[in-house]
C-alpha cells in the first residue's frame, strides 16, 4: 500500500502560552525598570502603590492575553493533515477539507517555483506545490493557476508524492514542473 501524508506544522499551545508570556514579559520590564529607579531616586515610600499597581496590571495583561489566544486556538495541539494520496484518491485538508476521487483527477503537477530575493545578498525563496487538474474544470497551461493547490515542505515531499501517484493511478499523468 502506497500512501503519501503531508501534515501542517501548527503552533501547540503551549507555544502560544510561552510566546504571550515573553512578550509580555519584554514590554513590561522596561516599564518596571523607570519606576522601580524614579522609586529609588525618590524614596521608596512615595511610590510602593505604583509599584504594586504596576506588578498586578503587568502580570494579569500578558496573562489575559496569553488565555485569550489560547482561546482562539482551540485545536492548536491536534494534528492537522493538508494532504493524503491513497488509493480512494486525495484528501485536501486545511480550512475546507474535501476529498477528490481518482476519476475527477486529470493531471497533477508538482511544482517547484524559485523566487528571487527582494534585496540583494538574500537567498532566493523556493516554494514547491502539488496541483491537481480535475476533468471537469476548465483548462490552463499554467499549473500554477490548478486549483486545488496545496503547499508541500519540500522536494523529498514532491518525490513521495509523484511515487505514490505514479503507483495508485498509472494512468493520471504527473507533470514535474520548475518555475525561475
Amino acid at each position: 500500500m502506497t500512501r503519501h501524508v503531508e501534515r501542517i506544522d501548527t503552533v501547540t499551545g503551549t507555544d502560544v502560552l510561552l510566546i504571550m508570556g515573553l512578550v509580555g514579559m519584554f514590554t513590561f520590564l522596561p516599564v518596571l525598570l523607570v519606576v522601580v529607579v524614579n522609586a529609588v531616586r525618590d524614596g521608596v515610600t512615595h511610590h510602593w502603590r505604583e509599584i504594586v499597581v504596576l506588578l498586578g496590571c503587568g502580570l494579569i495583561w500578558p496573562t489575559l492575553f496569553a488565555v485569550a489566544a489560547l482561546l482562539g486556538n482551540r485545536d492548536g495541539d491536534r494534528e492537522q493533515i493538508s494532504l493524503i494520496i491513497d488509493e480512494d484518491g486525495v484528501y485536501l485538508g486545511g480550512r475546507r477539507p474535501r476529498r477528490i476521487a481518482w476519476a475527477d483527477v486529470a493531471e497533477v503537477a508538482l511544482i517547484t517555483e524559485r523566487v528571487p530575493p527582494v534585496r540583494a545578498g538574500h537567498s532566493p525563496s523556493v516554494h514547491r506545490y502539488a496541483a491537481f487538474r480535475l476533468r471537469d474544470a476548465k483548462p490552463r497551461k499554467k499549473p500554477l493557476r490548478w486549483r486545488p493547490r496545496k503547499a508541500c515542505r519540500n522536494d523529498e515531499s514532491l518525490r513521495s508524492i509523484e511515487s505514490a501517484v505514479r503507483r495508485l493511478t498509472p494512468d493520471v499523468p504527473v507533470t514535474v514542473t520548475r518555475i525561475g
